[in-house]
């Protein structure tokens, strides 16, 4: 599975078990912390493949897309 699809998987089981306004916070705090996956993975990646993000416009498009 990918990340997303588990993460849809987490909330809607979250959903089935916590109050409405529980799971506002628990909805918000996993869209932060998935956001922030994708940042961490993004500089992972162009620090272990030594890219050039000047160099490659296709690339920051789609860090900035994602």
């Amino acid at each position: 599975m990918l990340v997303d699809e588990i993460f849809a998987v987490y909330l809607w089981r979250i959903s089935q078990k916590v109050s409405d306004s529980f799971y506002r916070l628990v909805l918000a705090y996993t869209i932060l912390f998935r956001e922030c996956l994708n940042e961490l993975g993004w500089a992972k990646k162009i620090e272990s493949e030594n890219i050039k993000i000047e160099d490659d416009p296709e690339l920051r498009e789609r860090m900035e897309k994602d």
